[in-house]
């Protein structure tokens, strides 16, 4: 029998190895006690002040009370944990409160070239609230698109990711407040 490799060849597909050559990393924790943590934080921040930007936030406000250190009290065990997990000692730099009211979004931002930003879902309804979203540094290879990445998470999750990520909260549509505790971590040397 004669076969011919013409046909064989054509036949034959090639294959190219397509793989991922960097990975975005990002922490989840969802926080034990959650109920007891969050009426702890919130008695003590009750007379945190606000200024209303396109959200109320408590973000370069002066303030009479140290919320870093209510912070760190109160989440001192997921702090730890955080440390343990990443293995390195870790610096907070900055805390605050973002409250979201019906039709109020955060635009596209970011927390600066290094750390973590981070923030816990304070008052979050996963039935009528959507989670921060996160941007991808580079637009998809085939269709020239933005990636955006939306995190399934509940009230009294943490989540953590580079520093540098672009992200954005997105309009809240519904007539309950949505809240986050930010935060932004510095590796220590």
């Amino acid at each position: 029998m004669i076969v011919d490799s013409t046909l064989v060849c054509l036949n034959t597909v090639e294959k190219m190895e397509i793989k991922n050559i960097f990975q975005i990393q990002s922490i989840q924790h969802s926080i034990e006690k959650w109920s007891v943590k969050k009426n702890k934080f919130q008695k003590k921040i009750k007379n945190l002040r606000f200024i209303k930007n396109k959200f109320l936030t408590s973000r370069s406000v002066q303030q009479e009370i140290n919320l870093k250190n209510i912070f760190k009290d109160v989440f001192k065990k997921e702090l730890a944990l955080l440390e343990k997990n990443i293995n390195h000692k870790i610096h907070l730099k900055d805390v605050w409160i973002a409250h979201y009211e019906q039709y109020q979004e955060h635009i596209i931002h970011n927390h600066g070239h290094a750390g973590l930003g981070g923030l816990i879902y304070l008052n979050y309804d996963k039935n009528v609230h959507e989670p921060t979203r996160y941007l991808m540094p580079l637009n998809d290879l085939i269709n020239n698109t933005s990636l955006i990445y939306n995190e399934q998470v509940k009230e009294g999750d943490m989540f953590l990711m580079p520093s540098s990520i672009h992200h954005y909260s997105p309009f809240n549509k519904s007539k309950k407040i949505r809240s986050i505790i930010g935060f932004d971590l510095e590796f220590v040397k």
